[in-house]
């Protein structure tokens, strides 16, 4: 079993993808902000995260940079999703260190694959 953290200020996304990704039998934690997303991800060392990129506080993409800078956190594999999938966006989560971008709304067999194809890699 994975363990999956997924950071979004949305609690209806937050309890949707935590309800995806625990019907597939993921180990699911969450986070509703950049800060308590980075406590979690230190704290526990999930496998994926996936985290929002308009929030309060730490931003998306601060999140992925923080993961990355993180020898602790070197193996996390984490996805970037956001309401816009403009191809700058997509190039921003890539640079930031990003594996994969996921546009939202995406749907459960979506993000499911995601996460399944990320664990396995």
């Amino acid at each position: 079993m994975s363990r999956v953290l997924i950071i979004d200020d949305d609690p209806v996304i937050c309890l949707f993808a935590e309800a995806c990704l625990s019907a597939a039998g993921h180990q699911v934690l969450t986070a509703e902000d950049g800060e308590t997303g980075l406590r979690l991800a230190t704290g526990h060392r999930p496998d994926v995260v996936i985290t929002d990129v308009m929030m309060p506080g730490i931003h998306g993409f601060g999140v992925v940079e923080a993961i990355r800078a993180n020898p602790n956190l070197a193996g996390t594999r984490i996805v970037v999703c956001s309401m816009k999938s403009y191809a700058s966006d997509i190039q921003q989560a890539k640079n930031a260190g990003a594996d994969r971008f996921l546009a939202k709304p995406y749907t459960p067999e979506a993000l499911q694959e995601v996460v399944a194809e990320l664990v396995r890699s």
